[in-house]
């Protein structure tokens, strides 16, 4: 790759922060070299990679007869009549989690994930030739061919599974992005970008698809199953996903829906059978499910209409994440004449330990004793103890007015301090009782049920304005970032505030409000949660039809930290996409997530991890006198967003004189020392120096080689009486 000069310089001189303990990033997945092949291991497949390319193996389960794997040979890399990439033979060579071939002027890469292989195609400068940048390979399965299109291809088992290619990505040095297309004819794949990005791009540039597929939660073939929601528990280390199955009124009176769920490890397999909550949903419910992580349950709660009109509410069950065990429905709120959305909002609690707190909160909109001319938002505290039943407490009243409120959301945790605290946010017209909301409101709640403040106006849009949809994440329960969709620009916005003083003297600021979705089209339908070091926004939007993305937050300003990456291959035809993270359960150690949404009347989701695993390797070229300790380490990890990320001199015996930096590696040797980095940047040694990685997309796959300089005899002719510890090589991921 090409040296990303500016960028590392950016992070070198940002201020130092204070140094931390080294912390791999875990996840279920691999790379083991061989001497016959490189193999890589997910938690639902298998890759072999050796000179003849790539084989991708889904692991399908037992008794599936055929060969499911699928393999992809590189055949060139092409502009015009021009050859850029070469089907040369080559060695795979591997580089922390990613295996990569030299295929001329390009690189292909495959990155082992747990959500499957990210292959990309790295071009270290522009491509000769005019025209659009073309990929070609050849694909080699038995399995069929289940969709073939411009943007995704999938070959699949029916029912079971099987590989997926989704869109193409260009993405150029400065994190610009354009959509390619992929094209079968025959049995060779075509990866192309258009050429007037290839013309104005800035490099490296990665063409980038994703190999892998999203994986089936629930698929009833009779009916349409809609509006996924999903928590993480912590001490399980399992997801719960559940949703609504919509039966029409042409096959049952009333029309209502059933509500189903089904736990799903963190990785992304499916545990146990799947669960049938309630047969008497309301029509169009969209059930709600947050986390206890103190009592290891899930509190799953939807709306309901009974058998007469006149009674509807809110019902409620608790689901033990270790075991599926479901304690009995009770009623969470409605009765007699009341009238409601079929939307509601729920939040869990993460604390554990002396913080520990056994409560949900339960929100929602309703019109009281059926006057539609006067709106509130109610909340209930729910007590889910250990065992036996959940506990509905009395209504809290949060807001009331003649004017339209609605669109409920609340944060998924109430944050980790004894006091915890919720934040609750809605919509509200300011024009007349049925028009839509010009404004977004937040209330507190802390952790006793008490009302914290009084609502205040996140956005005010006024006379005109169309918001909908919000959503809430929390790092804490002190920071939040609320999202919302702005029908009227047909974008997402979003808006962080921080909280201050006790529950009587609550006062909240707010940061500018941003537009955090970069690439073109109408987006919608926000979801958003915290995941250890960045927020993680995911939504709907409008790209050649409706699809599914995500991309990562800087944790302080809320600007882009990454890709926007589709979700899945799959047009995504209904519900919002609804998003977990293992942070929100209670695992402050993980910077993973699951999404989960609902295409063509099936229930799918996809494991995401927010960084990718980035490359740590020790060149060696260290000479001199060793002292006891005297090695290279680092802290931190050198992933997008990082500021603790730095590097470290070991116990250093001898004084340390400099610390050199490069961004390609040179190997100048002398006698038994080897000086490996390049000379692009000097500084003082001083151990530990941070290096904070920013948020810039233009340095995911960038080096970084480190090595440091002390006073001690090496036995360099050059250099007698100066020392080198071994070189670090960095490879930074998302």
């Amino acid at each position: 790759m090409a040296p990303l000069r500016s960028l590392v310089l950016l992070a070198l001189f940002a201020p130092c922060l204070a140094a931390q303990a080294a912390e791999a990033i875990a996840g279920s997945f691999g790379v083991t070299a061989a001497a016959e092949a490189v193999f890589a291991t997910g938690p639902d497949y298998s890759a072999r990679f050796d000179a003849s390319g790539a084989r991708i193996i889904p692991l399908l389960g037992k008794g599936v007869a055929a060969d499911p794997s699928l393999g992809f040979t590189f055949l060139a890399a092409t502009r015009g009549g021009a050859t850029v990439g070469t089907q040369a033979q080559a060695a795979p060579r591997v580089r922390g989690q990613a295996i990569c071939y030299e295929r001329g002027d390009v690189e292909e890469r495959y990155e082992a994930r747990a959500d499957g292989i990210e292959q990309s195609f790295v071009f270290s400068h522009r491509p000769a030739g005019s025209g659009d940048l073309v990929v070609r390979g050849r694909i080699t399965t038995a399995l069929p061919l289940a969709a073939s299109g411009d943007e995704s291809l999938r070959f699949e088992l029916p029912g079971l599974g099987g590989v997926a290619f989704g869109a193409v990505t260009g993405v150029d040095a400065n994190g610009v992005t354009m959509r390619g297309a992929l094209r079968l004819c025959g049995d060779v794949l075509e990866l192309s970008l258009p050429a007037a990005f290839v013309d104005a791009a800035a490099y490296p540039l990665v063409l980038d698809p994703l190999i892998g597929t999203a994986f089936a939660i629930g698929n009833d073939p009779a009916h349409d199953d809609v509006h996924p929601a999903i928590a993480f528990d912590a001490t399980n280390s399992r997801y719960l996903v559940v949703w609504a199955v919509q039966i029409p009124v042409a096959l049952m009176t009333p029309a209502h829906t059933e509500i189903r769920g089904q736990i799903v490890a963190a990785g992304g397999g499916l545990q146990g059978s799947q669960l049938l909550l309630a047969t008497t949903g309301h029509e169009n419910a969209e059930p709600v499910v947050a986390n206890i992580n103190s009592t290891n349950r899930f509190l799953v709660a939807w709306p309901y209409q009974g058998t007469t009109s006149v009674t509807a509410g809110f019902s409620a069950r608790a689901v033990s994440a270790a075991t599926g065990a479901m304690s009995n429905e009770i009623a969470a709120g409605g009765g007699l004449f009341e009238t409601f959305e079929p939307h509601c909002a729920l939040g869990g609690d993460s604390r554990t330990g002396l913080f520990a707190g056994q409560h949900a909160l339960l929100v929602y909109h309703a019109y009281p004793s059926g006057f539609s001319s006067f709106h509130e938002i109610r909340a209930h505290r729910i007590q889910v103890p250990t065992t036996g039943d959940p506990v509905v407490e009395p209504t809290l009243m949060l807001s009331s007015s003649a004017n339209e409120l609605g669109d409920v959301a609340v944060s998924p945790h109430c944050g980790s301090a004894l006091a915890g605290r919720w934040l609750v946010a809605f919509g509200q017209s300011l024009v007349a009782s049925s028009a839509v909301w010009t404004r977004i409101v937040a209330q507190v709640v802390d952790s006793s049920g008490a009302l914290c403040g009084t609502p205040a106006t996140i956005v005010n849009s006024g006379s005109g304005a169309d918001l909908r949809d919000p959503a809430v994440a929390t790092r804490d329960g002190n920071e939040f970032v609320v999202a919302w969709h702005d029908a009227v620009a047909n974008t997402v916005k979003l808006r962080r505030g921080v909280v201050s003083g006790a529950c009587g003297s609550t006062s909240l600021a707010w940061d500018a409000i941003l537009s955090p979705i970069v690439q073109a089209g109408a987006a919608k339908s926000p979801a958003i949660v915290f995941a250890r070091d960045k927020y993680v926004l995911a939504w709907q939007q409008f790209v050649s039809g409706m699809r599914a993305y995500t991309k990562g937050l800087d944790p302080g300003t809320c600007a882009s930290c990454g890709r926007e990456e589709r979700v899945d291959a799959t047009i995504v035809t209904d519900a919002q996409p609804a998003l977990a993270s293992r942070w929100d359960g209670g695992d402050t150690t993980s910077d993973q997530a699951m999404v989960a949404y609902s295409t063509g009347g099936a229930i799918f989701a996809r494991h995401w991890q927010l960084h990718g695993t980035p490359g740590i390797t020790s060149l060696g070229g260290g000479c001199g006198i060793p002292g006891i300790s005297d090695y290279a380490s680092y802290h931190g990890q050198p992933v997008l967003g990082d500021s603790t990320f730095g590097v470290d001199l070991v116990g250093p015996t001898s004084p340390v004189l400099l610390l050199v930096v490069g961004f390609t590696a040179v190997n100048i040797q002398c006698g038994a020392c080897t000086l490996v980095p390049s000379l692009d940047v000097v500084l003082p040694g001083v151990s530990p120096t941070s290096i904070p990685i920013p948020c810039e997309p233009g340095l995911i796959g960038a080096d970084l080689f480190t090595q440091w300089i002390q006073f001690r005899p090496s036995g360099c002719p050059l250099l007698p009486d100066f020392g080198f510890s071994n070189c670090l090589q960095f490879t930074i991921a998302e």
